[in-house]
């Protein structure tokens, strides 16, 4: 029921700033229990999208406090936003991530977050299909992500677990991934040619 009540405040059915219909009608609206009703709503609560305050109901919070972050929040935005508007705000994001990600992970180098880096670009690179390329894709990403040794980073790939969805043009994603992955084989010195 989170889901559902979350994809239609993202959707603008309930617009920012505005009271959500009281718990016996959206008990009714969703077919749920009131337990089921009152998780949903701590679920969302959690998320940044509604506030509750005594005497003045559950509202929807402005867009700003919204955690569009999460990976629910991601998934159920994909589903609801303008498509072509969605997948530029998520290119974005990465082409502002992503190169200083790998410029962290070129200094902050272990020979397995090297091997990972390898593995999932020889991965992108012999793909058969754009399943398996997105895949690859996807994992060689997260692996920056990994080597960049800051744990504060690692949340960051949730944006790009969404592109699953959005399967960008191969060969431009192929000279930026290759890019990504020669910027820290040049720094390590035991990094065959």
């Amino acid at each position: 029921m989170a889901h559902e009540l979350g994809m239609a405040i993202l959707r603008g059915d309930f617009p920012p700033q505005t009271p959500l219909p009281r718990e016996a009608e959206l008990m009714e609206r969703f077919d749920v229990s009131r337990t089921v009703l009152r998780e949903a709503l701590r679920t969302l609560t959690s998320k940044g999208l509604i506030e509750s305050r005594p005497k003045v109901g559950t509202r929807v919070r402005s867009r700003d406090c919204w955690n569009l972050l999460d990976a629910d929040m991601l998934e159920w935005y994909s589903r609801v936003a303008p498509p072509m508007q969605f997948a530029l705000k998520l290119q974005e994001m990465r082409e502002m991530i992503e190169p200083y990600a790998a410029a962290l992970a070129a200094g902050n180098h272990e020979d397995r977050t090297r091997a990972n880096l390898t593995k999932a670009h020889d991965a992108m690179v012999s793909a058969q299909n754009v399943d398996e390329w997105v895949r690859a894709d996807l994992d060689f990403h997260l692996c920056v992500l990994a080597a960049c040794s800051n744990e504060l980073l690692i949340p960051l790939g949730a944006p790009t677990c969404s592109t699953r969805r959005w399967r960008s043009t191969r060969p431009c994603s192929m000279r930026s991934s290759r890019a990504m992955r020669t910027a820290p084989a040049a720094r390590w010195p035991t990094c065959s040619a």
